[in-house]
């Protein structure tokens, strides 16, 4: 079942949907994860258990999984069946497999959260709250975007019209088909436009400036 809490202990949790997907995307990068379930009770314990192997230091996940220690080439593991149950039956997940189906996986991300897929797909950013700065870039058409990462401050530099600029809360914007609105909340991957007649709408940052979408208004 598709939700945003799975396991008794909240081992993996999201805020919304735009991060489920952007998980979703993460790991189904065959270099960051493997999933695996495992039949204890062939070796005298409890039960069968889904586990996600995390190819990659856990610092480099997303920050909405708990862990529990890896061992050998796997550096930590995420333990909860109903979510990998979930990303198997629900999502096209591959179970120890060397490769996922990126395009049967694709088939299950709603049109509106493909571009939150595509950036936790495409993502190598160290999401981990102890870091306070890091630098990403992003690929957009022929030229690479240094985007700064601060969370200890709200001021994100992206690109725009070729040109490097800041946004933060309070910034006005104009969008292709709202109009003009003012940010209301921004992250790494997401941020929030209040529109006067269409409301609150989120998009993809930094894509919707990058592709046009978005453009900051003095």
């Amino acid at each position: 079942m598709i939700k945003l809490s799975y396991g008794v202990q909240r081992q993996v949790c999201f805020n919304n949907f735009y991060e489920y997907y952007f998980a979703l995307g993460f790991l189904a990068d065959s270099r960051n994860a493997e999933l695996r379930w495992e039949n204890n009770e062939d070796q005298g314990a409890w039960g069968s258990e889904g586990r996600i192997h995390c190819l990659v230091p856990e610092t480099n996940f997303p920050p909405f999984f708990k862990f529990t220690a890896g061992r050998g080439n796997v550096y930590a593991r995420i333990n909860c069946n109903e979510y990998v149950a979930t990303l198997i039956r629900e999502h096209n997940f591959k179970q120890k497999s060397k490769h996922q189906d990126i395009e049967a996986i694709m088939k299950t991300v709603p049109l509106e959260y493909r571009q939150s897929f595509q950036d936790g797909y495409g993502s190598k950013l160290n999401m981990n709250p102890v870091y306070e700065k890091n630098t990403v870039k992003y690929q957009t058409s022929n030229r690479t975007v240094n985007k700064e990462v601060l969370h200890s401050s709200t001021v994100h530099t992206i690109s725009q019209s070729s040109s490097l600029i800041e946004i933060s809360v309070g910034d006005k914007v104009i969008h292709t088909t709202f109009g003009e609105g003012v940010i209301i909340t921004i992250n790494e991957k997401i941020l929030c436009v209040s529109f006067p007649i269409h409301g609150e709408k989120k998009f993809s940052n930094p894509s919707s400036f990058t592709d046009g979408f978005l453009k900051k208004i003095k």
